[in-house]
């Protein structure tokens, strides 16, 4: 992943419709009629751009019209339902609710110490493929909070690294059945007095097959399989 990405989703959301205007231009309706997934209801603006997570129960969607002219609305997840990033190709964003259920979920409590999530992997399926992860960070609020140092690995192998941000997605090509993806984050020092207490911080992540992204009936045919240990 990028460092360019990384910082991608700290900028103004003027400026995410400029960066992305060039790379997106996906009619909505290819992408999914699923509920959760961002959608483009004004007819007047019905070409999909880009989307990411405001809060964690809601997404800002940009769309446009055919002479490029940008819209953007807010979308909110349904109940139980979480919001995670992900980047498409040529680094489109893009935001889905997933279950609360269906998500890899932990929290540092109030520590400054590293903690890391249990497992999720695929375990049908085509035996090697692209796939996207997706990782978010929120206070107990809901309000996107940014962690000192985010991890991504697969087998327990490092792929990627940021540093100061609330998300963090990567395309994994060549990913093979039952590979295991896992994510570990250090929150940060909240308090210079007392560094080993953090602000409170409650992470998601999920993985996605990009061959799963236009179907109509459901964002993912396979549901990933999660263990918490």
């Amino acid at each position: 992943m990028r460092t360019l990405f990384a910082r991608f989703f700290k900028i103004c959301t003027f400026f995410l419709v400029v960066i992305i205007t060039t790379t997106a231009g996906v009619s909505i309706s290819t992408i999914s009629k699923r509920e959760t997934v961002a959608r483009c209801p004004d007819r007047n603006f019905p070409v999909f751009v880009g989307s990411f997570c405001k809060t964690e129960t809601s997404m800002t969607v940009q769309c446009k019209n055919g002479n490029n002219v940008m819209a953007s609305h807010q979308q909110q997840c349904n109940p139980s339902e979480k919001c995670i990033d992900f980047v498409l190709n040529d680094e489109v964003p893009f935001a889905m609710c997933v279950p609360r259920s269906k998500l890899l979920s932990w929290t540092n409590g109030n520590h400054n110490d590293k903690v890391c999530s249990g497992t999720i992997r695929f375990d049908s399926g085509a035996t090697s493929e692209t796939i996207t992860i997706g990782f978010n960070t929120y206070d107990t609020n809901g309000n996107p909070i940014q962690v000192f140092d985010v991890v991504g690995r697969v087998n327990n192998q490092q792929i990627g690294e940021v540093e100061n941000q609330h998300n963090y997605s990567q395309i994994i090509n060549n990913y093979k059945l039952h590979d295991i993806v896992s994510f570990c984050f250090m929150p940060g020092i909240s308090d210079p007095n007392d560094p080993a207490f953090a602000n409170e911080v409650i992470a998601y992540a999920y993985i996605v097959r990009l061959s799963s992204i236009g179907k109509v009936a459901q964002f993912t045919d396979i549901e990933p399989v999660i263990s918490l240990n």
